[in-house]
């Protein structure tokens, strides 16, 4: 759901999402053919460049929902990368490790379905560096601070377990990642940088006893498992002062759908 006047929609494919076919066969090698929920209002919408909330189950199908589009994107692809081009902040290393060696899975099946396709010898021998930066928001401040990572050169950036990084108390690290990519966007003729808050499901960071979480779930008949709202790029911080001003953010997001 992503706004209340959306109607239903069924998807029967990655490739209905707008996903490139060389992705949509790396999905279907892992038995990916029918996408998720959060897939299906995630996918469409980070392809198109908005700044989303995510809201599902801390799951493989989330950490997919906004991996596919950044690999995508050509642009992150390049010899001549010097530094990173998207950031994913994670809660924990483990949860870092998964994400990685997720993207790394893909980006390698879908550049020897590419080299295939194309049917020249030389396309497979390439290993071209991508842009992506994975990490605990401890390890990705240590990369700025060393200038691995150059905050004017970020295009996207992904909080994934927003909800649980500050209920971790990491609250001040990613404020010190985020002030000097939102300081550069201010000052940017050109606004690129893109943003996406995973969080839990709704029923998880508002708490099951939450008044506006019965109403929307007896509206809806069931737990709302999946739910992408749009979001401004200066909404970010606001979301991430702390673990209750995002509860606070999230019901008042929630709250206006309702009205």
């Amino acid at each position: 759901m992503q706004n209340k006047s959306d109607s239903t929609m069924v998807v029967a494919s990655f490739k209905e999402l707008g996903v490139s076919e060389e992705l949509v066969k790396v999905m279907e090698g892992i038995g990916g053919f029918v996408p998720s929920e959060i897939q299906c209002v995630a996918i469409p919408a980070i392809l198109e460049g908005k700044s989303l909330l995510l809201s599902s189950p801390s799951e493989p199908d989330r950490t997919l929902a906004f991996l596919l589009p950044f690999i995508q994107d050509g642009e992150l692809h390049s010899l001549n990368l010097k530094h990173p081009r998207a950031i994913v902040l994670c809660a924990t290393e483990e949860k870092a490790l998964q994400c990685f060696n997720a993207a790394r899975y893909i980006i390698h099946n879908a550049e020897f379905i590419s080299a295939k396709d194309c049917a020249s010898p030389d396309n497979g021998q390439s290993d071209p560096s991508i842009g992506l930066m994975i990490g605990t928001p401890c390890e990705i401040l240590q990369y700025i601070e060393e200038g691995s990572i150059v905050p004017a050169e970020i295009q996207y950036l992904v909080l994934d377990d927003t909800d649980c990084m500050l209920g971790s108390g990491l609250g001040p690290k990613i404020y010190k990642i985020l002030r000097p990519l939102q300081d550069h966007e201010s000052k940017s003729t050109v606004k690129r940088l893109q943003t996406i808050l995973a969080i839990s499901t709704i029923a998880e960071v508002l708490g099951e006893q939450s008044p506006l979480v019965k109403h929307l779930e007896h509206d809806h008949a069931g737990n709302i498992s999946a739910m992408s709202l749009e979001m401004e790029q200066t909404e970010v911080f606001h979301f991430t002062e702390s673990l209750d001003a995002l509860r606070k953010k999230v019901a008042e997001a929630m709250d206006s759908l309702l009205k």
